[in-house]
């Protein structure tokens, strides 16, 4: 939970233009899914380090 946290973190501060903050927060969810080492699916929010769950938008 950890990573999605971070994950919808970025996008509520990608929603107010900081993004300074929102490329943090993907750093830190980046981070833990290299130690989470594979995909997981707890409570409904899936979270890994699958190409096709994990991309960076560049503003």
């Amino acid at each position: 939970m950890y990573g999605a946290a971070h994950l919808r973190s970025a996008v509520f501060a990608a929603r107010v233009n900081d993004r300074e903050a929102a490329f943090n927060h993907i750093e830190h969810a980046r981070q833990a899914a290299i130690v989470l080492g594979g995909d997981a699916n707890h409570y409904g929010m899936e979270f890994g380090r699958s190409p096709s769950k994990c991309t960076t938008a560049r503003w």
